[in-house]
């Protein structure tokens, strides 16, 4: 049986690590283009909202908060889920990821959104601003991919 391209299940950790790293730079080029499309024009006229500013500036928060906790908790998940001998397979590796990335991106795609909308930059854009780091700092590195026994408990 020969791979298909695309299929993770039989990938080499590092083809998967490469394709990671390509999904992660695409995931976070389309946040970063909208906050220099927010910061250059978004912004400037800001909307009288009232009290709808301060819901959806705690909504963005709130999305902020779920996205990162149950992206990290989901991406432990499917690592448990994909331990094989001593590592996570590849396919593992790709799927916990995509998972955690896409998350990310979707609540700074919000946030970005939200802070258009608004017409104010501070404090609107902060957790966009925040998400977008988490998912730089999420850089893959391909670490779980790599040979690692699973440390026992020292018994009492």
């Amino acid at each position: 049986m020969t791979a298909r391209r695309g299929d993770w299940s039989t990938a080499s950790p590092a083809n998967a690590l490469v394709g990671v790293r390509v999904i992660w730079g695409g995931l976070l080029l389309g946040p970063v283009a909208l906050l220099v499309v927010v910061v250059a024009v978004g912004h400037g006229s800001e909307r009288d909202l009232g009290d709808l500013a301060m819901f959806l500036f705690g909504l963005e928060v709130a999305f902020l908060v779920v996205a990162a906790v149950v992206g990290g908790f989901a991406r432990k998940q499917i690592y448990k889920r994909h331990w094989q001998a001593d590592a996570i397979t590849p396919r593992g590796y790709v799927l916990g990821n995509i998972l955690l990335l896409t998350l990310l991106e979707a609540a700074s795609l919000f946030g970005l959104v939200l802070t258009m909308l608004h017409g104010r930059l501070i404090p609107m854009v902060l957790p966009a601003m925040i998400a977008m780091g988490l998912h730089a700092v999420n850089f893959p590195t391909g670490g779980p991919m790599q040979p690692a026994p699973m440390r026992r408990r020292a018994e009492a």
